[in-house]
């Protein structure tokens, strides 16, 4: 973990010594008896014992504040090497993503008309073979920011870029042809990419089109 404003924790200490000489000013008797049978008498009760403890939960809030204000965050390697590459999949859902001349086979995606055997194969429409290939480009690359749009007649930012693999996933999941009117303005597609890349701070900047 590092901080932001690591002086501010400098103050801690000479809050500890604040607090060590504020006790010992206060605990110097209030009144003086001859003797302790007085005070052996006097039974305690649990909001007197909260009332001598009260100060040691000032001391702690006051502690969490100064490192809440000198802005702790997290020094993951890991995110580090994250920062290197942010990706937009631009992804066609006009209704000639519909035609079904595709297959999943053990080799990946196969057309029909280069394979005669695979007319026996239930087939595959082309969104839902670019959907599926999204999918494992996004599983494959676990360290990549991903972002997400659909576009046909318009483009729509279905997820902006992301660290959160698990939403690209299911964006890519809610992307179905007729949910953008018909077209196919691959520029738009392209443009609402490069617009949400924009935004981002990353060394790599990539926009993969998944069209027919």
């Amino acid at each position: 973990m590092i901080f932001k404003h690591p002086l501010v924790l400098t103050v801690i200490p000479l809050v500890a010594i604040w607090f060590v000489w504020l006790r010992r000013k206060r605990s110097e008797p209030a009144f003086i008896f001859p003797t302790d049978n007085i005070i052996r008498l006097l039974r305690g009760s649990l909001r007197t014992w909260a009332a001598g403890k009260i100060m040691y939960l000032r001391l702690a809030a006051l502690i969490l504040i100064l490192i809440a204000l000198a802005r702790p965050q997290a020094d993951d390697e890991s995110m580090k090497r994250r920062e290197g590459i942010a990706v937009m999949l631009s992804i066609d859902c006009s209704s000639t993503m519909l035609a079904e001349d595709l297959q999943l086979g053990p080799s990946g995606l196969v057309a029909f008309f280069e394979d005669p055997a695979a007319k026996k194969v239930k087939r595959l429409n082309r969104i839902d073979a670019v959907k599926e290939a999204a999918r494992e480009f996004v599983k494959a690359g676990p360290n990549n920011m991903n972002g997400v749009v659909a576009f046909a007649a318009y483009a729509y930012v279905v997820c902006p870029p992301t660290f959160d693999q698990e939403w690209v996933l299911s964006s890519i999941d809610r992307i179905k042809v007729g949910m953008i009117k018909d077209a196919t303005a691959i520029g738009s597609g392209i443009l609402a990419g490069m617009k949400s890349l924009s935004t981002v701070k990353a060394k790599s900047r990539v926009i993969i089109l998944l069209t027919d």
